[in-house]
């Protein structure tokens, strides 16, 4: 039993229960322009170019390194080195946020998906690395974790969807609101390392 300490109380309802809304910038959003330690990218876009969300706003000086995305749509004032508390000084796009409009509804999705392509494991590493999706908890890029266990065949592949802290229920909602996303996510991961389960 616990002695010390203080217990924080759970407290995940209502938002576990609500929509994922969009988060509104109020002012410039700067995107990094590398991961990690060194610039990995170079600028994609001039100062003055609108851009749009998803949008590449680096390209890579490796080929191993990832891309760098924009977040918003928007207009790129500058390119700043700014100061990170991990990795010293890196170089970020600074975007103006276009005026936000009304999200479409989302039409609910079909009970059967269409078949899709099969896709072979270096067709998904490459994706995954032109996706440039990097992991929250350690910064290292998922291209970079499907390579190392690439065939290695391990008993299990699990998708963490526990939300430990005790009033953020943000893994949860994704789970929620994409679970069909989530599993084809999965399987396309085992198709890379082989997993039994």
């Amino acid at each position: 039993a616990w002695t010390r300490g203080v217990r924080i109380p759970r407290y995940k309802e209502p938002a576990a229960s609500r929509d994922i809304l969009p988060v509104v910038p109020t002012g410039p959003v700067f995107a990094p322009l590398c991961y990690g330690e060194a610039e990995t990218s170079l600028p994609a876009a001039a100062v003055g170019a609108a851009v749009h969300k998803g949008e590449p706003l680096g390209v890579p000086r490796e080929e191993d390194d990832a891309p760098a995305f924009a977040t918003v749509d928007g207009v790129l004032t500058d390119v700043r080195s700014i100061g990170h508390p991990v990795f010293g000084t890196i170089a970020c796009a600074v975007l103006q946020p276009a005026e936000e409009k009304p999200a479409p509804a989302k039409a609910k999705k079909p009970a059967k998906t269409a078949s899709r392509p099969v896709a072979d494991a270096p067709r998904i590493l490459e994706a995954a690395r032109r996706a440039g999706i990097i992991d929250e908890t350690d910064g290292v890029p998922l291209y970079a974790k499907l390579s190392e266990w690439h065939g290695r065949a391990p008993d299990i592949l699990v998708a963490d969807g526990a939300e430990t802290e005790p009033y953020a229920s943000a893994a949860w909602a994704v789970l929620n609101e994409s679970a069909e996303e989530v599993y084809r996510g999965l399987q396309l991961a085992n198709t890379v390392i082989g997993a039994a389960r």
